[in-house]
């Protein structure tokens, strides 16, 4: 019972983890990009090409930040809401166990 309660959470703390790993792929391409553009162009456009680069690091930084908020919220949720029914499933386990057991006479 309790595996098919979790079965599928993970899954939402995953894609969070993925959307920050994209985020950091696209800073990196976007500060090579802007690095290689300074070593190779005349110094009058050097700063425009820097500034696309730098641009193109931050916004892909934030993009996949903004992807993994939401995702991260609603694992919470449902982790916060799975680990209660667990806690309620145990505790009224151990009530039946108590009930049904055999009770022993004190002599």
């Amino acid at each position: 019972m309790i595996p098919r309660i979790e079965k599928r959470t993970h899954y939402l703390s995953m894609a969070a983890n993925v959307a920050v790993l994209i985020g950091l792929l696209g800073t990196v391409r976007g500060i090579i990009q802007a690095f290689a553009a300074v070593s190779n162009v005349d110094p009058a456009i050097r700063a425009e090409l820097l500034s696309r680069g730098i641009a193109l690091a931050l916004n892909a930084t934030f993009s996949r930040t903004d992807d993994r908020d939401p995702s991260l919220l609603v694992y919470s949720f449902l982790q916060s809401k799975a680990t209660k029914l667990i806690d309620e499933i145990d505790e009224y386990s151990l009530k039946a166990f108590h009930l049904l057991r055999p009770r022993r006479e004190v002599a």
